[in-house]
C-alpha cells in the first residue's frame, strides 16, 4: 500500500501521522540507479542499474521484490547486485536445476563459497550439517526435504529464480517456499 499511497499526501481530509507521512514519502520517491563499487565483479548496464535501484527501494519498503524480464536481460545479475549491496549473505537461492550452473558461476565470480544441493540427499544433508556457505542453491522440489537443516542456517536473504514454478498456491513447492520465507 505504501508504494501507491502518495496521493494521500495531498488530501486535506486525510490525517497522517508524521511516521506514516515519512514512510509514504520514502516509498514513493524516485529511485536512484544502484551504483556498486569495484568489489562487485560486473558493471551493470544503465537499465539494470535502474531496475536494481527500483528493486532495492521496493525491497526496503515491502520486504520483497519481483524482477521480471526477457531471458538474457540480467535478472540474476540484478538480484545479485541487490544482495551484494544489502549484504544478504548467507543467501539461499531456490532455482530449477537448469539454472544451477549460472548461479554457481556468478556466485563464484563474486568470491562466494557456494554449495549446490544436488545428488544424494544423505550426502547433501551431511555436508549442510558440517559446513557453512555464503550461498546454498537448492531446487524447489528439494526445499521441503531440507527445510529443517536450512532453517538452522539463518539466511539473510532468499532468491527464488523462475518463480513461475510455484504459481499454484496449494502446490507442495509453493507451500514450501512460502513457509520458509515467512519464518
Amino acid at each position: 500500500p505504501l508504494l501507491l499511497a502518495k496521493p494521500l499526501l495531498n488530501h486535506k481530509s486525510v490525517n497522517l501521522t508524521k511516521e506514516a507521512e515519512r514512510a509514504i514519502r520514502s516509498a514513493s520517491k524516485k529511485p536512484s540507479p544502484l551504483l556498486l563499487g569495484d568489489d562487485f565483479p560486473w558493471t551493470l548496464w544503465d537499465f539494470q542499474a535502474k531496475d536494481a535501484g527500483a528493486g532495492l527501494q521496493i525491497l526496503e519498503t515491502t520486504g520483497g521484490v519481483l524482477f521480471s524480464g526477457e531471458m538474457g536481460t540480467g535478472k540474476t545479475t540484478i538480484a545479485l547486485a541487490v544482495a551484494h549491496h544489502m549484504d544478504l549473505f548467507p543467501l539461499l537461492v531456490v532455482a530449477p536445476l537448469s539454472a544451477f550452473s549460472t548461479w554457481e558461476r556468478q556466485l563464484g565470480e563474486m568470491g562466494k563459497s557456494t554449495y549446490l544441493c544436488v545428488g544424494n540427499a544423505q550426502k547433501n544433508w551431511e555436508e549442510l550439517s558440517k559446513n557453512d556457505y555464503d550461498a546454498i542453491v537448492i531446487s524447489f522440489d528439494r526445499l521441503g526435504t531440507f527445510d529443517e537443516i536450512l532453517r538452522g542456517k539463518h539466511f539473510e536473504g532468499i532468491i527464488a529464480d523462475e518463480l513461475q514454478r510455484i504459481r499454484t498456491p496449494g502446490s507442495r513447492r509453493s507451500r514450501a517456499i512460502r513457509a520458509f520465507a515467512s519464518a
